[in-house]
Order: C-alpha cells, then structure tokens, then sequence
C-alpha cells in the first residue's frame, strides 16, 4: 500500500470519525421530535412542534410544559434527556374567567395520566404544583393552558427562574379561542413578546431576544 493510499484512508477515517460526533452533539433530530410527538395524542401541529425543538434545543436547564392533556408534546420534550417537570389537573380546566372566550371548566380531561418515561409529573391546579420548585432552574418552558389565571400564574412562577438565556414558548397566543391567554401574556410582558407566524408566542430571557429570535 503505497503513502497516498494509506493517507487516503486516514482521512476517511477521520471524516467518518468527525460525522459520527456532530450527530452525536446534535442529539435528536427535528423528525424524531415530531415522530415522538405523534406516538401520542397531540393537538400541535407538526410547525408549532418545530418551533418547540428549535428553541428548546437551543436552552439548558430543565423543561417544564405547563398544560399536558394526552402528552405528545411531552413525550417529545422528554427526547432531550433534561430534567422533565409536566403539570396538569388532568381532570380538565379550573374555572375560567370573565377574559376567557371560548374554554369552559372541565375541557381536555383525559381519561388516564400519560406515561412520560423519566418525567415528573405534578397532578392538580396551578400554582398549588409549583409548590416546592422554588429552587429551580428552568432553561425551557413550554406553557399551554388556554386560560388568562392558569397563563398568569404560570408566568409569575416560571419566569424568576428561567436562566439567562431561558426561553417560554406560549402555545395559545395567537388563536381567537384564547383570548385571556392573550390578555395574561401582554399584561405581563408588555411588547418584550414576540407572535410567530404559527400564532404561539417567544419569550427569551434578557439580552438574548434578537439573537435567538432571528437564528
């Protein structure tokens, strides 16, 4: 075997040996999540799943998703391998307010809790299932509660602890069922939120905003 030949294959192994590392790093792919997604019931589409991977790829910390109803989205959260904090009534929606348009008290009970490999699950109302979680430190949040009390309770909770760099991606903004949703997220945030076209909405911690928003 002649110097080129065996520099040749040196450098192939070194291609391969390279390749099998990025897609290490990278973890799982956008398919896997939306395929994971779909093992179970959800009601997100597979746009708004891609808005939950890329900006959750993106944090560190642990992943909260406040509103889980069947859990697609949480089995698919449940990929990155991080600290996984679930938390529903599971037993439908609190009573709503006069924001509220559209939900009523009792929606999206689910028959049986779902079974999220690893993941913590907190049964009941929110704020009482934060109760003991003061400590944490929580890169991504995933809130989807349809409803002004339960989103604000969840913003006035989650977004202390959400590091720097943190990201809340607010799955009701933009639909016209979730007008209190709407009305909690822009009481609370004024304009540091941002829509995206799938009509869910992006909170990133300080200084990130711009950066991250436009990757």
């Amino acid at each position: 075997m002649s110097d080129g030949e065996k520099a040749l294959i040196i450098l192939v192994v070194l291609i391969i040996f390279i390749a099998i590392n990025v897609l290490i790093q990278r973890g799982m792919s956008k398919r896997e999540f939306i395929k994971r997604a779909k093992q179970m019931d959800t009601l997100l589409d597979r746009f708004r799943l891609g808005n939950l991977y890329k900006y959750c790829s993106q944090t560190t910390g642990e992943i909260w998703e406040c509103g889980v109803y069947k859990g697609g989205s949480a089995n698919a959260l449940a990929g990155f391998g991080r600290t996984l904090r679930l938390f529903d009534t599971f037993n439908g929606m609190p009573e709503v307010s006069k924001y509220d348009n559209f939900h009523k008290k009792g929606d999206f009970k689910v028959e049986r809790i779902p079974n999220i490999k690893d993941a913590k699950i907190y049964k009941g109302l929110i704020p009482d299932t934060f109760r003991g979680l003061k400590d944490c430190k929580i890169g991504f949040a995933h809130i989807d509660v349809d409803i002004y009390q339960s989103v604000l309770d969840c913003c006035k909770f989650i977004v202390p602890r959400l590091e720097e760099g943190g990201i809340i991606i607010f799955d009701d903004y933009g639909f016209k069922t979730c007008k209190g949703a709407k009305k909690a997220i822009d009481e609370f945030f004024g304009n540091k939120i941002k829509k995206l076209w799938t009509r869910q909405a992006i909170y990133i911690k300080e200084n990130w905003n711009e950066k991250i928003i436009n990757k």
